[in-house]
């Protein structure tokens, strides 16, 4: 199995200082901090973790489990913290973690996911109509037939084959749209997500 990035051993010293800087602000709980980090490394993270599992659906799972930990441990991490390898190390040992405990993962589909994270029982109306608000603001964000497919799929439940005739598109178009549509919504619920369930 391949070692994970030194990147405590390469790291620059105007980098030690942002580190310092994200550092002392994740610890006060400061959510555009997260956010910023969220954006810096979830990509990188991403590919790390795709080498590690070949399958990028798991990887995101990984991925998005470690940025949770982060912010769950925030206020415990040591001043001395670097915390791109402390991503990485997250993300390498929630993945031996998880094929050590399970022969068989079984995930959430994309649409599944949303459906589970912005549903929950014995959960205000309020509540729900607050993660429903982020939901439609999530899809504004979304490029622009990106979206109206997501729209046609999702709001209309046409299918794929439908969708693609309407919009004088290939089903395989279609189906890269919807993909990416779920990727970015994912992308842009997680954080938002993390702030209302932990």
């Amino acid at each position: 199995m391949k070692t994970f990035p030194e990147i405590r051993n390469k790291v620059s010293t105007s980098q030690y200082s942002k580190n310092e800087e994200f550092l002392i602000s994740l610890k006060k709980s400061d959510e555009n901090t997260f956010g910023h980090i969220f954006e810096t490394f979830y990509e990188k993270l991403l590919a790390f973790t795709i080498g590690y599992t070949r399958d990028k659906a798991i990887a995101e799972d990984i991925v998005q489990q470690s940025f949770i930990k982060l912010w769950e441990k925030r206020k415990d991490l040591a001043d001395d913290t670097m915390i791109d390898a402390y991503l990485f190390t997250l993300c390498r040992n929630k993945f031996i973690d998880k094929y050590r405990k399970e022969r068989k993962i079984v995930l959430l589909t994309d649409e599944l996911y949303l459906e589970s994270a912005l549903e929950s029982e014995n959960e205000s109306d309020e509540k729900t109509a607050y993660k429903k608000q982020l939901l439609h603001k999530a899809i504004t964000k979304l490029p622009e037939k990106c979206k109206e497919v997501f729209l046609l799929k999702q709001k209309e439940n046409l299918r794929n084959k439908e969708i693609a005739a309407y919009l004088k598109i290939s089903e395989k178009t279609v189906e890269d749209h919807i993909s990416r549509a779920m990727r970015l919504l994912r992308k842009e619920l997680l954080i938002f997500l993390i702030f209302m369930f932990l």
